[in-house]
């Protein structure tokens, strides 16, 4: 069920944060976080992952840039949920690609997210706006 989902994804989410804030030390923080960027990296191999599953990881790695990594990847699904039809979802996309993105970004991804914008101003649709 979409409830029972949301309460897993937000779990998750919560796991993670606490997981790190139970480290004692940098290091184990740092391991931590760099096992988890390596399990996303990994199910984003996966072509068939749900709006929800990419948000979901989309969410940890913004927690992990925030708090200071480097995140590499993650760009690509951050755009594929701009695009998406789900509110949450788009919010998600265009919160991900504000915070992460710098002037070390690919220049085409900043093209595909002004296109992206683009086609959400002249949507006309309630999500788009």
């Amino acid at each position: 069920s979409t409830n029972n989902q949301q309460t897993h994804g937000i779990r998750g989410l919560s796991i993670f944060i606490g997981d790190i804030r139970a480290c004692k030390t940098k290091d184990a923080e740092v391991k931590v976080v760099h096992k988890e960027m390596a399990k996303i990296r990994q199910k984003f191999q996966n072509r068939g992952l749900s709006g929800y599953d990419k948000k979901k990881y989309v969410w940890k790695l913004i927690y992990a840039h925030i708090l200071g990594y480097e995140v590499e990847f993650g760009h690509e699904e951050a755009l594929n949920l701009i695009n998406a039809q789900k509110f949450t979802e788009k919010s998600s996309g265009y919160i991900a690609i504000g915070i992460m993105l710098n002037e070390k970004s690919n220049y085409q991804l900043f093209e595909r997210v002004l296109n992206a914008i683009k086609v959400d101003l002249n949507c006309g649709n309630e999500i788009c706006e």
